[in-house]
């Protein structure tokens, strides 16, 4: 079995904006190290979790700046993951050069908690992996009134082949090697 990415961890990232990151950036930086330990070139990160994380602030930048220099000490890519605010995920994408961070879509992310928000035509020129799944999050989406489990179409299924096929025709601008990859 070959990994092409591995998922950090995210129970608590909201921490990494509070005084205290109750441990979050070491647990950050403690994925690097088994990304290195494993051969796996690029770790997924979520900037910020829920509907009203705590707001951006520089005690938040340093962290993420540290876990970005670490990451680069140690050749592995940070790939930011869509979630609830674009704002956030613009910030990593304008602060961070496409040899030490790009960007990862989540369909399941965009259909569920930003619906109507499309990121590829914002970031796709940074993408460096997918997750494409069907899965619509634990609690009822709103988009679509469902819980997860109870519907049978991928949600994700136009939005890949859209995605897939700009891909195709227009390459990444940042010349980024890119794979799209069903969950």
């Amino acid at each position: 079995i070959t990994y092409e990415t591995l998922h950090a961890p995210f129970s608590h990232i909201n921490d990494l904006w509070r005084e205290d990151d109750q441990g979050m950036l070491d647990e950050l930086l403690h994925t690097i190290d088994h990304c290195v330990l494993a051969g796996v070139g690029i770790a997924v990160v979520h900037i910020s979790s829920g509907n009203t994380p705590p707001p951006m602030c520089d005690r938040g930048f340093a962290r993420i700046h540290r876990l970005a220099e670490y990451s680069a000490q140690n050749n592995v890519k940070l790939a930011f993951e869509n979630a609830r605010l674009v704002a956030n995920l613009a910030w990593a994408m304008e602060t961070f050069s496409p040899d030490i961070a790009g960007f990862c879509w989540d369909c399941g992310h965009e259909f569920c908690f930003t619906p109507g928000r499309h990121y590829m035509p914002l970031f796709g020129d940074r993408l460096i992996c997918t997750h494409i799944h069907d899965n619509t999050a634990v609690f009822t989406c709103r988009r679509n009134n469902r819980t997860a489990g109870t519907h049978t179409e991928c949600v994700c299924t136009p939005a890949v082949g859209r995605m897939a096929r700009e891909l195709v025709v227009s390459g990444t601008e940042s010349g980024m090697p890119c794979k799209l990859t069903v969950l």
